[in-house]
């Protein structure tokens, strides 16, 4: 099955939630750039239903399973004093929350979880002179939730980070470029030991209308996609994009995928890759489910580390993946937060019935399982609506039909 497809990708899933949280503290400040993606649409919504005042009178804010969206939307009501209600689904109740609950009383907000609704009471931020202490170790997005919410305040905000609980670390960087081209003054300075972050009082949003850059892990997905059985063309690619994920450029690159960037324009087709893979991935770990499969596919091997804290998506990523390969009779060696994927040595197995496989509710085991699907394995999804949480066109695009196996 091969696919042939020239488009303009929706805006980033990633920046358009940074960005609708700061659009919250402004009357002015317009966004430019849509997605379909569930994540957004759910925190668009609540932030609508906060603005609105309708938050008075209604049950709860509904999150389903984003933990970005939730983790945000939880640092944005924290600031408004009352009593307020977020509603999540099951897998994201399971997630680790605790790093934003001590935030949040340090913060002087009380928080707790009731089954799956999450309260927060309290009178707005009461901070002293004292500075916070954050820690990375596990998720960005609390560091990210906190000072995507820090506009206006009456005094200033000082955090310590300890460089020993830092990982994601390029989407905390994705925050600070995006602020700072909003506006903010943010101070960062660096010990042997920790850094520290200040945020001066006041600070106000600047600018009426900021342009989203589309969402480069999605075109990634498309691209490895159709690196193995298709053509593809990108006609508004983010030549300096803010997104980790376009590193898969550098990866391209190290192993000689051929494609053509010209302007703003992408594009590739099916090829055969001879080199290995050798990639540490603590910096784009979202990539990678699909780099592994599509590893598989080309017929290479992969060595693909520093993930560990993949356990924490919306699947245990590591496991997840391992099950995928498992099912295809992919050879691999598992490693410390990864895995070595030895695609050289997969034969692919005939199969006389289409393979089920489960994506464990993770948008990106879809993808991953779409490599096997369009290069000539019969594979179902049992939950093919996961993609709706960040990329819902991608069924059509790639024309794969995970319900039928075909």
């Amino acid at each position: 099955m091969k696919f042939r497809l020239s488009k303009e990708f929706p805006a980033s899933k990633s920046l358009l939630n940074r960005a609708l949280v700061v659009q919250s503290f402004s009357t002015t400040f317009k966004i430019a750039g849509e997605s379909k993606a569930g994540d957004v649409q759910d925190l668009r919504r609540a932030l609508e239903q906060f603005k609105s005042g309708e938050s008075a009178s209604a049950e709860h804010y509904s999150i389903a399973e984003g933990g970005t969206s939730f983790r945000f939307l939880a640092f944005r009501l924290s600031r408004e004093p009352g009593h307020h209600v977020i509603r999540v689904g099951e897998r994201l109740r399971s997630r680790p929350q605790n790093e934003m609950v001590d935030l949040l009383r340090q913060l002087g907000v009380q928080s707790e979880w009731q089954n799956f609704d999450f309260h927060i009471s309290g009178r707005g931020w009461q901070f002293s002179g004292t500075p916070l202490v954050s820690s990375l170790e596990r998720s960005s997005q609390f560091i990210s939730g906190l000072v995507l919410s820090a506009w206006h305040l009456p005094q200033k905000l000082q955090i310590r980070i300890p460089k020993n609980q830092m990982k994601s670390e390029s989407y905390w960087r994705m925050t600070q470029n995006l602020c700072r081209r909003l506006g903010m003054q943010l101070e960062v300075k660096e010990t042997e030991t920790d850094v520290w972050l200040a945020i001066p009082a006041s600070q106000e949003v600047v600018g009426r209308t900021w342009t989203c850059e589309p969402d480069v892990s999605s075109i990634f997905s498309m691209a490895a996609m159709a690196s193995l059985a298709g053509d593809l063309t990108v006609t508004n690619f983010p030549l300096n994009s803010l997104q980790p994920d376009i590193v898969f450029l550098e990866i391209f690159n190290k192993l000689g995928v051929q494609y053509e960037l010209a302007e703003q324009r992408f594009s590739l087709r099916a090829q055969k890759i001879r080199k290995d893979l050798d990639w540490d991935l603590r910096n784009s770990p979202d990539l990678f489910p699909v780099l592994a499969a599509w590893a598989s596919c080309m017929g290479v091997n992969a060595k693909l580390t520093g993930a560990d804290h993949l356990i924490h998506k919306e699947s245990d990523r590591i496991a997840s993946t391992q099950s995928l390969l498992t099912l295809l009779q992919v050879p691999y060696r598992e490693l410390q937060g990864g895995l070595e994927v030895l695609g050289r040595a997969w034969h692919r197995p005939v199969f006389f019935a289409p393979l089920s496989f489960d994506p464990q509710k993770d948008h990106r085991l879809a993808f991953a399982a779409a490599c096997f699907a369009i290069t000539g394995t019969s594979l179902r999804l049992t939950e093919p609506g996961v993609i709706n949480k960040s990329f819902p066109e991608f069924y059509e695009w790639s024309q794969w039909n995970p319900e039928a196996g075909i």
